[in-house]
């Protein structure tokens, strides 16, 4: 059975400009700057928040 992920929340895959992969996960940037997180189990790409990615930064880094 195949769902598809809600409206927003996932990319373009016409957009993906680029594709990271690590044993366990993998990670998309697209072409805005939107960074995506897939889930095997659902096979579908999930939009990382950004308060989440801002925090992983170092402080220095921050704008």
């Amino acid at each position: 059975m195949k769902t598809s992920p809600p409206e927003g929340n996932h990319p373009d895959k016409s957009k993906l400009i680029q594709i990271c992969a690590s044993q366990n996960d993998l990670f998309a940037l697209d072409s805005e700057g939107i960074v995506y997180q897939y889930h095997f189990k659902g096979r579908m790409w999930e939009r990382l928040d950004e308060r989440r990615a801002f925090s992983s930064l170092p402080h220095e880094d921050r704008a």
